[in-house]
This record gives structure tokens, C-alpha cells and sequence, in this order.
């Protein structure tokens, strides 16, 4: 960002943990959460949201803020028959290497790491609802 607007360049709003610090993606490891889901397992589209800690706020929309937030991927529902294996991965690295610049994580060592995320590994899953879309659409065709 500093190469681009100058070093007192600062982000338009403050955002979750993955972006805190500046990742130097300095370890030998590199970390990430491998997502698998069989579409038939749930009812239409929906969003998985990654957090290392306690997730403070019940307000959907206040999530991606979150000091802890990691990530966010969207599983998309093709149809209700089949049992087909849906895929995402979502980054874990840069948030692991800024919980170590913040002193709450030793390290990226495996065995540190493996004991970390069982403790502060928290995810949210969120069901997507077409209400939105079907009224923008709805909109659309009725006002051109």
C-alpha cells in the first residue's frame, strides 16, 4: 500500500485479523483449512466464516470486522439430488504469523500450531438467502 500512496497511506476501514501485520510468509510451513462439504448435506447455498477466537458479536455483518476473523468461502448449491463433494480451502498462514507478531502464538511450528487451532479454531456457518436477489431481480424487471 505504501508503495502505491505513500507511507501514510492508511485502509479505508479497519479489517479482521488476516490483514493486521504484514504477513512476511517467513516459515518453512504454509497453513490452510480445507473445506469439504457433500452439497446433499444442506439446504441450499451457504457461507462458512473462519475466526482464531472467540467470536465476539452475534451480528452477521460485524463478522468480517472482527479481530479474529481469518476468512470467508461460499459453498453454491447446484441441486438437491446427488450426494457431489463441494471444495474450498481458505488461507491460514497470514493470520497464524500475526497471532505470532502479536505475541499469541509461540509459533508456525506444526505441533504449536495443531495445538492452537484446536483451542481457538471457531467457524460460523451461514445459510445464503435468495430474498435479496429475488427482490433486486423483481425490481429490475418492474422499474427497467
Amino acid at each position: 500500500m505504501n508503495a502505491l500512496y505513500g507511507p501514510k497511506a492508511v485502509p479505508a476501514r479497519k479489517r479482521g485479523i488476516a490483514t493486521t501485520g504484514a504477513p512476511d510468509f517467513s516459515g518453512q510451513r504454509q497453513y490452510s483449512l480445507n473445506i469439504q462439504v457433500r452439497e446433499a448435506g444442506f439446504p441450499g447455498s451457504l457461507k462458512i466464516i473462519l475466526f482464531l477466537g472467540e467470536v465476539k458479536s452475534n451480528n452477521v455483518r460485524a463478522w468480517i470486522d472482527d479481530k479474529n476473523f481469518v476468512g470467508v468461502t461460499s459453498i453454491l448449491a447446484t441441486s438437491k439430488e446427488g450426494m457431489q463433494k463441494a471444495n474450498s480451502i481458505i488461507p491460514l498462514t497470514a493470520a497464524l504469523e500475526s497471532k505470532v507478531k502479536n505475541s499469541e502464538l509461540a509459533n508456525i511450528e506444526e505441533g504449536t500450531v495443531a495445538e492452537y487451532l484446536w483451542r481457538n479454531l471457531n467457524w460460523k456457518i451461514v445459510k445464503v438467502c435468495s430474498v435479496l436477489f429475488k427482490l433486486l431481480w423483481l425490481d429490475t424487471v418492474m422499474n427497467g
